[in-house]
């Protein structure tokens, strides 16, 4: 049984949706935000406490990126990743990387306390998104078919990951993007799940 120790409302939203999309069973771990020593198995799979974290047998990983590749090897029946050897599946690998070095890391850095630094650093997070935006002009998902790229998309784009940013009136592919995975069963399930535990004060 595969187990995902995640925290509800960060970027455990995203491996929680993936292994949905898999339909494989597995065990889903909500840890307290501000108590990641219990569960006291969750340092077992990453010492420093940080989710997501996925156990799968022998396998302990961490990173949101690895947790998504790895899944998607793992289940090659599921959409999480295109065939292997197609320009499809170079395209995912491209995208996997880009939005988990580039975008992510621009969102945290406008995401910072101080109001200055925060400001700051906007123009090279509207740059990242304006990169999405141009790929998404020709094409519902970012490598063609839908994948885990469009999940870790998703969440970067959403307005609870960067409130205060009007992302979606100066991006309409994003905003359709966005629009189109946030139907998806898994989608739905997932948001509902982390909703009501976010509510229950973990």
């Amino acid at each position: 049984m595969i187990t995902l120790y995640s925290v509800p409302g960060t970027a455990s939203t995203v491996a929680h949706a993936a292994l949905l999309e898999t339909g494989a069973p597995f065990e889903l771990v909500q840890v307290a935000r501000r108590n990641r020593d219990d569960p006291p198995e969750l340092k077992q799979v990453d010492p420093r406490g940080r989710v997501p974290a996925l156990l799968d047998g022998e396998c302990r990983l961490s990173e949101t990126a690895a947790i998504l590749l790895h899944l998607g090897d793992r289940f090659p029946e599921s959409p999480l990743a295109p065939a292997v050897g197609t320009p499809e599946r170079a395209a995912y690998y491209q995208w996997i990387v880009y939005l988990t070095s580039a975008l992510h890391f621009a969102s945290a850095r406008t995401r910072v306390a101080d109001a200055t630094l925060a400001d700051a650093a906007r123009p090279a997070l509207h740059a990242c998104f304006d990169i999405c935006e141009a790929a998404l002009a020709d094409r519902d998902y970012l490598a063609g078919p839908f994948s885990a790229a469009d999940l870790l998309l998703h969440m970067l784009a959403s307005p609870t990951w960067r409130p205060g940013l009007p992302l979606f009136e100066s991006h309409p592919q994003l905003a359709a993007h966005h629009a189109r995975v946030s139907t998806r069963p898994a989608v739905r399930e997932m948001a509902a799940i982390h909703a009501r535990d976010k509510a229950a004060g973990l």
